[in-house]
């Protein structure tokens, strides 16, 4: 008689992946899951429009600009930057776990895949925070209709860009050398001391862009994968999409709109302090942005629930910071 109820109950297991699934997927809302405060400050002409407590990075300040016109003769336009929202990163315990798309995808579960958390407390040696990343195409503005006549905000609806589980070298951290061989040299203890510069500038201000193998407290930016060293998985959460950040960059899939006012730029060493990220998952946060490395105390506070479902799949929404310049057609 056990033997039949164990099988039975082996059965709704495997069959039945949504009765016990954590995923808890949902769809972000663009319109009441952004943190609409997050895209300020806004300038126009060098003129703040609309002011924030956040603070701002390499924002135009000359109210008139040039780009390469006709002819390649250069060509007048007014300067506007802002903070846009444009894409998402998940990052998820549950493999296949599309957590801000509203889909549970199940899939592949083996012990590879999984996400791991070995916290700090008695009898944990070594502790670590290992999940899967997705990159998600989610242009805000596009896909809500607004400000698509400034050429410099992205348009068009929303995809699936990238998948770690179907990624070889986010799954293992020698393997991963062979996209950031100098993994090896900014591994030792001396410069990852320097990393707490980074992590006391990112508490107070923008993080220290020439630090870029650190994310302040969240540890090291190497390797590019997705463990990172903390028992904390909010922590651990933020730090592996920041990894995914960067990893983006590094394989030239991103380009910062903030470098050139004319051009979207290709940065395989990733400038920090051009991205905010907001918590949407599993809770949005719509009142504020984390910057790359900010000390945890400062922003985890109530983020994931302990007794709720699904507190161990995250999705973040990426700011960027756009500096554009509007070019003048008569």
């Amino acid at each position: 008689m056990n033997r039949v109820f164990f099988v039975v109950f082996l059965g709704i297991f495997i069959f039945s992946g949504k009765a016990f699934s954590l995923c808890d997927p949902r769809f972000v809302n663009p319109v009441t899951d952004v943190c609409w405060s997050c895209a300020f400050p806004i300038k126009i002409g060098g003129i703040t429009v609309l002011g924030s407590d956040m603070p701002d990075a390499d924002a135009l300040s000359s109210p008139v600009c040039f780009c390469p016109g006709p002819a390649g003769i250069p060509v007048p336009g007014i300067s506007v930057s802002f903070w846009e929202p444009y894409r998402i990163l998940e990052v998820v315990s549950d493999p296949w776990c599309m957590v801000a798309e509203g889909v549970d995808m199940g899939g592949i579960t083996s012990r590879t895949a999984r996400g791991t958390l070995v916290g700090t407390g008695y009898g944990a040696n070594s502790p670590h925070y290992f999940a899967q990343a997705h990159y998600i195409v989610f242009p805000v503005w596009g896909i809500l209709g607004l400000l698509t006549d400034i050429p410099c905000v992205e348009s068009g609806g929303w995809d699936v860009a990238y998948m770690t589980e179907l990624d070889p070298l986010w799954q293992n951290d020698m393997q991963s050398l062979i996209l950031n061989p100098e993994a090896l040299v900014f591994g030792n203890a001396l410069l990852q001391l320097a990393c707490t510069a980074d992590a006391t500038a990112a508490a107070f201000g923008l993080p220290r862009d020439e630090l870029f193998w650190c994310m302040g407290q969240w540890g090291s930016a190497y390797p590019l994968t997705g463990r990172v060293a903390t028992g904390n998985k909010i922590l651990g959460a933020a730090a592996v999409a920041g990894r995914l950040l960067y990893k983006l960059n590094r394989e030239l899939l991103l380009c910062d709109r903030a470098v050139s006012p004319c051009s979207c730029v290709q940065t395989p060493i990733w400038i920090k302090s051009h991205y905010r990220l907001q918590i949407v998952r599993p809770k949005a946060n719509t009142g504020s942005a984390i910057r790359i490395g900010e000390p945890s105390p400062l922003w985890e506070a109530g983020q994931a629930p302990p007794l709720e479902k699904g507190t161990d799949n995250f999705a973040f929404i990426v700011f960027r910071k756009v500096n554009c310049c509007l070019i003048w057609t008569p």
